[in-house]
C-alpha cells in the first residue's frame, strides 16, 4: 500500500512561498482547501484528470474554472491547475490548464484542448 488517507494538508516550501495541493476533484471538497488556505499557504497547486464521458465534459467545460476562482478568491491563494487533454477511449478532456489570481482572475491558460504549458509571475 502506498497512499493512505489522512487528515492534514501536506504544504511544502518553494522560493519563500508556502505551497499547498490539492488533487483533481479534491477542490470539489471545501474542507480540502480550507485545510490548505488554514496552513498559510500563498499557492495551491491542482493536478487533475478530468477525462470524462462526452455530455459530462461539455457540462462541466466551463465549471473548471468558476469553481478554481471562487477558492482562490474566498481564500486569497493562487491556483495553479494542470489538467489532461484530448480523447481517449471515449472520454475527452478539454483541460484547463491555467493560473489564477487570489482576485479569482484567470491570468494565464492554456487554449482548451491544446497541449501546452502556461507561465505566470507568482507574487
Amino acid at each position: 500500500r502506498v497512499f493512505g488517507r489522512g487528515n492534514g494538508s501536506p504544504v511544502f516550501g518553494v522560493q519563500g512561498m508556502k505551497v499547498g495541493i490539492n488533487i483533481c476533484s479534491d477542490l470539489s471538497v471545501p474542507e480540502s482547501i480550507e485545510c490548505a488556505a488554514a496552513s498559510g499557504i500563498t499557492v495551491l497547486v491542482c493536478p487533475c484528470n478530468n477525462m470524462l464521458p462526452h455530455a459530462l465534459a461539455e457540462e462541466w467545460k466551463s465549471r473548471h474554472h468558476d469553481i478554481r476562482s471562487r477558492h482562490a478568491k474566498a481564500h486569497g491563494v493562487w491556483i495553479v491547475s494542470s489538467d489532461v487533454t484530448g480523447e481517449r477511449d471515449g472520454r475527452i478532456s478539454y483541460g484547463p490548464t491555467s493560473v489564477i489570481d487570489p482576485m479569482g482572475t484567470v491570468v494565464a491558460q492554456v487554449p482548451l484542448q491544446e497541449v501546452g504549458m502556461v507561465v505566470a509571475e507568482i507574487h
